[in-house]
This record gives structure tokens, sequence and C-alpha cells, in this order.
């Protein structure tokens, strides 16, 4: 969303998903975040531990 919303000049963009099922989501740019919003269904349920190790790459220099 930041790559196309500069390129574009255009703040908030709206995307469209083009398959039988279809939706549309808002994106927002804000500074260093993207705030999405739309409809959605919740298909799964769940929980993720990840240490810091593995989102700062250490993990994989192992």
């Amino acid at each position: 969303a930041p790559y196309w919303s500069k390129r574009l000049g255009i703040n908030p963009l709206v995307g469209q998903q083009a398959s039988r099922r279809g939706g549309m989501v808002r994106c927002e740019v804000d500074k260093d975040r993207v705030y999405l919003t739309g409809n959605a269904v919740t298909v799964l349920e769940g929980r993720l531990k990840i240490s810091v190790a593995a989102l700062s790459g250490e993990e994989a220099r192992s």
C-alpha cells in the first residue's frame, strides 16, 4: 500500500479481490502504519508463539 499510495498520489486506496467470492479492502497509509478496513469471515483462530530471535532473523543464521 505505501508504494502504490505514493506512486498514484492516492490515500486511502481501495482494492478489489477479483475472484468468484470477491471482496473489497480499504488501505490507509499513516506514517509507518497501514490500516486495513473491510469485511471478513473468520475461518481460523489460534495463537502464535514467536521468539525474539526468530523476528530478528538470528535463528535462520544458527
